[in-house]
């Protein structure tokens, strides 16, 4: 079986989940027989890491602007289309793909959908976000038309010609997805129970959507979370991820503070917004508060080994969480805010617990009461629970490529 993944972007050119996710289950799906290709943007930094040889073999950058001295301003002129049609074209007849697999067509907008429909060939989508819905991703308008142009479209070219035309754009987007799903009828997988029932709520077909989780690596980051035996003073609560407003790192940075006095310290790994971050570290100046900047996902098994308690405490409507699955992995306490597929993924009391979104006083409360006794609440936790390998996911994607087959077969008979 033949697979083509189309991607905004891949490990290790970028860190957020799709890109990880991408990366790992290409990986899987090799080691299962699978022949994958995954076709991304191109950019300057993919041609830095082709030359470096940083680029996985299976990933095909495909350029969306006339390389030259002229490139970048005319990236989204007439040739930008065009462009990135013309390549992707080629490597369609190059590999001959069964099915098309779609984990994030953002990088390309939303005409990919559309121009890929002239092949006829089977279309898997996953939803891991609110893309298709909104234009801002996160859906922070809820759905409402009137307050995604205003807030959420507030950062895109079209914010430029004010609110009428933010609020064309947007209901312009929802309606042409909607037309596409209803001709081509592509399998879209929702990985997170949340995100599936807001899709149907939005209505697209329930008989379209099956639900998806993303798997990990389990048994890699459950055996790394045995090598440090180490027991600090100190018990060490950890943040891993994108430092943004919609992220509530300032809400954990004010949780911790409340809850003093506790022996802990509160770690930060990641980048993001560089002016929210510094607004957080000159807010939160205190010394059991420490910022260590970005990391590579590749240590995300070391810094996992060396904090006992994972939060994630997100605002908004968090549609999965990588995070999540691979603390638990790594068997440790996970304290999550109650929204999106956090909710899905823990159990309260079970294998992890959950708070209130954007309440720093809950949340305060239960640091408070987990951190004096996080070593005997450690070993109460089905840290099993909701847990899927990479393996077995990548199982479950066969599965579905073949159905999608099967479909599109009897479509066309």
């Amino acid at each position: 079986m033949r697979i083509l993944q189309i991607s905004h972007g891949i490990y290790p050119l970028s860190q957020a989940g799709t890109e990880i996710y991408t990366t790992e289950l290409a990986h899987a799906l090799i080691r299962k027989g699978i022949e994958v290709t995954v076709a991304i943007p191109a950019s300057e930094r993919t041609s830095e890491a082709i030359s470096c040889g940083k680029l996985p073999t299976f990933v095909v950058p495909i350029e969306r602007a006339p390389a030259g001295r002229f490139g970048n301003k005319l990236r989204y002129a007439t040739f930008r289309g065009p462009l990135w049609q013309d390549e992707l074209r080629l490597l369609l007849e190059r590999i001959r793909p069964d099915v098309i697999h779609i984990q994030h067509a953002i990088g390309f907008g939303a005409s990919l959908f559309e121009w890929l429909e002239q092949f006829r060939l089977p279309l898997v989508i996953t939803v891991p976000d609110y893309w298709l819905l909104c234009p801002g991703i996160l859906r922070e308008c809820d759905g409402n038309m009137s307050r995604c142009a205003r807030h959420c479209c507030a950062d895109l070219r079209c914010a430029k010609s004010g609110y009428l035309a933010s609020l064309a754009y947007a209901a312009a987007h929802r309606r042409r997805i909607k037309r596409f799903v209803a001709r081509s009828r592509p399998h879209l997988a929702a990985i997170s129970n949340k995100t599936k029932l807001i899709f149907e709520s939005e209505g697209f077909p329930r008989e379209l959507i099956c639900l998806h989780p993303w798997g990990i690596d389990v048994q890699a980051l459950r055996h790394s979370s045995r090598q440090n035996s180490e027991r600090p003073a100190l018990t060490r609560i950890g943040y891993l991820g994108s430092m943004r407003a919609h992220k509530g790192c300032h809400v954990l940075a004010e949780a911790f503070l409340q809850s003093q006095p506790i022996a802990a310290s509160l770690h930060f790994y990641g980048g993001g917004d560089d002016a929210y971050i510094q607004a957080l570290k000159q807010q939160f100046s205190d010394p059991g508060i420490l910022f260590h900047g970005r990391f590579d996902h590749g240590a995300i098994r070391e810094i996992l080994a060396g904090i006992d308690i994972a939060v994630i405490p997100s605002i908004w409507e968090e549609s999965y969480c990588l995070v999540a699955q691979e603390a638990l992995a790594a068997q440790k306490i996970v304290i999550a805010s109650n929204t999106g597929g956090l909710s899905d993924r823990i159990v309260h009391g079970v294998n992890g617990f959950l708070v209130p979104p954007n309440d720093a006083e809950a949340l305060s409360h239960e640091i408070s009461r987990i951190v004096p006794q996080w070593q005997h609440i450690s070993k109460t936790l089905d840290y099993d629970l909701g847990l899927l390998d990479i393996g077995d996911d990548a199982n479950n994607w066969i599965s579905v490529y073949e159905t999608a087959i099967a479909s599109r077969q009897s479509r066309s008979d």
